[in-house]
């Protein structure tokens, strides 16, 4: 299986709360350079950034795991998701569109458990077992 994490699912993950069976199964796991970003600015306002920034990059040198950069193809699946929710009158936020873009664009399941992402019908989205 081919799946992307959103930065709630790896910070669930890390702490052992949620896809203890996803993500080690995984075939390939993608972690876009938003999440990246996001999961940095949040280490960066706690005080174990040094110690999370380090396993952080220790999971995104696994073999299984891929960091999907920003392309133009990254932003032709955003623009396009950015026109559907104005269309639809559903707004989301804007790293939110461009994570659901990378995971579009690499064809893989995005973990999260922000429910806003169902107003996406195009992207393949799991949420977290209740």
């Amino acid at each position: 299986m081919k799946i992307a994490l959103d930065a709630n699912a790896y910070s669930d993950w890390k702490r052992g709360i949620r896809w203890l069976d996803e993500i080690p199964t995984a075939d390939e796991v993608h972690v876009s350079a938003t999440v990246i970003g996001e999961l940095c600015y949040g280490f960066a306002r706690g005080n174990q950034e040094v110690a999370n920034v380090a396993e952080l990059e220790a999971f995104l040198s696994h073999p299984a795991v891929v960091v999907n950069r920003v392309t133009d193809s990254t932003a032709r699946y955003y623009a396009a998701l950015k026109k559907f929710l104005r269309f639809q009158g559903t707004p989301l936020p804007e790293n939110d569109i461009w994570i659901a873009a990378s995971s579009m664009e690499h064809g893989s399941m995005l973990l999260t458990r922000d429910s806003h992402f169902a107003c996406l019908p195009q992207l393949r989205v799991r949420w977290p077992q209740t």
